[in-house]
Protein backbone atom coordinates (compact mmCIF):
# COMPACT_ATOMS: atom_id res chain seq x y z
CA UNK A 1 0.00 0.00 0.00
CA UNK A 2 1.01 3.58 -0.63
CA UNK A 3 2.44 5.84 2.03
CA UNK A 4 -0.79 7.74 2.86
CA UNK A 5 -3.25 4.84 2.56
CA UNK A 6 -3.39 4.24 6.31
CA UNK A 7 -4.32 7.89 6.89
CA UNK A 8 -6.89 7.78 4.11
CA UNK A 9 -8.44 4.61 5.54
CA UNK A 10 -8.63 6.16 9.00
CA UNK A 11 -10.33 9.28 7.61
CA UNK A 12 -12.76 7.22 5.54
CA UNK A 13 -13.66 5.31 8.71
CA UNK A 14 -14.42 8.62 10.45
CA UNK A 15 -16.61 9.78 7.53
CA UNK A 16 -18.55 6.48 7.59
CA UNK A 17 -18.99 6.77 11.36
CA UNK A 18 -20.41 10.29 11.05
CA UNK A 19 -22.71 9.26 8.18
CA UNK A 20 -24.06 6.41 10.32
CA UNK A 21 -24.67 8.82 13.18
CA UNK A 22 -26.61 11.14 10.86
CA UNK A 23 -28.82 8.32 9.62
CA UNK A 24 -29.74 7.42 13.20
CA UNK A 25 -30.80 10.98 14.04
CA UNK A 26 -32.59 11.78 10.77
CA UNK A 27 -36.01 10.56 11.82
CA UNK A 28 -38.01 13.64 12.78
CA UNK A 29 -41.00 13.56 15.08
CA UNK A 30 -43.29 16.56 14.59
CA UNK A 31 -45.75 17.85 17.19
CA UNK A 32 -47.48 20.56 15.15
CA UNK A 33 -48.98 20.23 11.69
CA UNK A 34 -45.95 22.18 10.38
CA UNK A 35 -48.00 25.00 8.85
CA UNK A 36 -47.01 28.24 10.59
CA UNK A 37 -48.84 31.52 9.99
CA UNK A 38 -48.40 34.95 11.51
CA UNK A 39 -52.10 35.68 11.05
CA UNK A 40 -54.62 33.16 12.32
CA UNK A 41 -57.17 33.61 9.55
CA UNK A 42 -54.88 34.31 6.60
CA UNK A 43 -52.13 32.50 4.73
CA UNK A 44 -50.16 35.73 4.42
CA UNK A 45 -46.78 35.34 6.09
CA UNK A 46 -47.11 31.57 6.29
CA UNK A 47 -44.50 28.88 5.77
CA UNK A 48 -44.19 25.13 5.87
CA UNK A 49 -41.94 24.17 8.73
CA UNK A 50 -40.62 21.10 6.92
CA UNK A 51 -39.24 23.16 4.03
CA UNK A 52 -37.68 26.16 5.80
CA UNK A 53 -33.91 26.39 5.42
CA UNK A 54 -33.33 29.87 6.85
CA UNK A 55 -32.59 29.66 10.56
CA UNK A 56 -33.51 33.32 11.13
CA UNK A 57 -37.04 32.66 9.84
CA UNK A 58 -37.52 30.17 12.68
CA UNK A 59 -36.03 32.54 15.25
CA UNK A 60 -38.40 35.31 14.13
CA UNK A 61 -41.38 32.98 14.36
CA UNK A 62 -40.44 31.93 17.89
CA UNK A 63 -39.92 35.58 18.89
CA UNK A 64 -43.39 36.34 17.53
CA UNK A 65 -44.92 33.52 19.60
CA UNK A 66 -43.09 34.54 22.78
CA UNK A 67 -44.35 38.10 22.33
CA UNK A 68 -47.92 36.95 21.70
CA UNK A 69 -47.86 34.62 24.69
CA UNK A 70 -46.61 37.43 26.95
CA UNK A 71 -49.32 39.79 25.73
CA UNK A 72 -51.95 37.10 26.23
CA UNK A 73 -50.82 36.46 29.82
CA UNK A 74 -50.86 40.17 30.61
CA UNK A 75 -54.36 40.54 29.13
CA UNK A 76 -55.58 37.60 31.21
CA UNK A 77 -54.13 39.16 34.38
CA UNK A 78 -55.68 42.55 33.69
CA UNK A 79 -59.09 41.03 32.98
CA UNK A 80 -58.87 38.39 35.72
CA UNK A 81 -59.40 35.67 33.11
CA UNK A 82 -57.97 32.19 33.27
CA UNK A 83 -56.72 30.81 30.01
CA UNK A 84 -53.80 29.20 28.28
CA UNK A 85 -52.17 30.51 25.13
CA UNK A 86 -52.07 28.45 21.96
CA UNK A 87 -51.24 29.48 18.43
CA UNK A 88 -53.08 27.64 15.67
CA UNK A 89 -53.96 24.97 18.22
CA UNK A 90 -50.44 24.38 19.57
CA UNK A 91 -48.54 25.70 22.57
CA UNK A 92 -45.41 27.80 22.28
CA UNK A 93 -43.37 24.86 23.56
CA UNK A 94 -44.85 22.66 20.80
CA UNK A 95 -43.82 25.17 18.15
CA UNK A 96 -40.41 25.64 19.74
CA UNK A 97 -39.85 21.90 19.74
CA UNK A 98 -40.70 21.69 16.04
CA UNK A 99 -38.49 24.69 15.24
CA UNK A 100 -35.60 22.92 16.97
CA UNK A 101 -36.38 19.71 15.08
CA UNK A 102 -36.27 21.61 11.79
CA UNK A 103 -33.00 23.33 12.71
CA UNK A 104 -31.47 19.94 13.49
CA UNK A 105 -32.62 18.63 10.08
CA UNK A 106 -31.17 21.65 8.27
CA UNK A 107 -27.86 21.23 10.06
CA UNK A 108 -27.82 17.49 9.35
CA UNK A 109 -28.34 18.15 5.64
CA UNK A 110 -25.41 20.55 5.70
CA UNK A 111 -23.27 17.94 7.48
CA UNK A 112 -24.30 15.28 4.93
CA UNK A 113 -23.15 17.48 2.05
CA UNK A 114 -19.86 18.15 3.79
CA UNK A 115 -19.28 14.44 4.39
CA UNK A 116 -20.09 13.57 0.77
CA UNK A 117 -17.50 16.11 -0.38
CA UNK A 118 -14.91 14.72 2.05
CA UNK A 119 -15.64 11.18 0.91
CA UNK A 120 -15.04 12.12 -2.74
CA UNK A 121 -11.79 13.86 -1.84
CA UNK A 122 -10.59 10.84 0.13
CA UNK A 123 -11.52 8.44 -2.67
CA UNK A 124 -9.43 10.49 -5.08
CA UNK A 125 -6.45 10.18 -2.72
CA UNK A 126 -6.60 6.37 -2.46
CA UNK A 127 -3.94 4.29 -4.13
CA UNK A 128 -5.03 1.60 -6.57
CA UNK A 129 -4.02 -1.06 -4.02
CA UNK A 130 -6.24 0.46 -1.35
CA UNK A 131 -9.15 0.77 -3.78
CA UNK A 132 -8.75 -2.90 -4.68
CA UNK A 133 -8.54 -3.92 -1.01
CA UNK A 134 -11.68 -1.98 -0.16
CA UNK A 135 -13.64 -3.42 -3.10
CA UNK A 136 -12.56 -6.93 -2.14
CA UNK A 137 -13.67 -6.29 1.45
CA UNK A 138 -17.09 -5.16 0.17
CA UNK A 139 -17.42 -8.28 -1.97
CA UNK A 140 -16.44 -10.51 0.94
CA UNK A 141 -19.03 -8.81 3.16
CA UNK A 142 -21.74 -9.26 0.51
CA UNK A 143 -20.91 -12.96 0.18
CA UNK A 144 -21.31 -13.48 3.94
CA UNK A 145 -25.03 -12.71 3.76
Amino acid sequence: MAKNDARVQKLIGEVVKRKTSIIKTEKATWITNGSFRYFEHSTEGSFNLQTVVDEVTLAKALAFLIDREGAFKEACERLAVKGSFAWLGYSVSDWESDFKTRLAKVRLNSEKKKLATLEKQLESLMSDDLKTDMELAKIEEMLKD
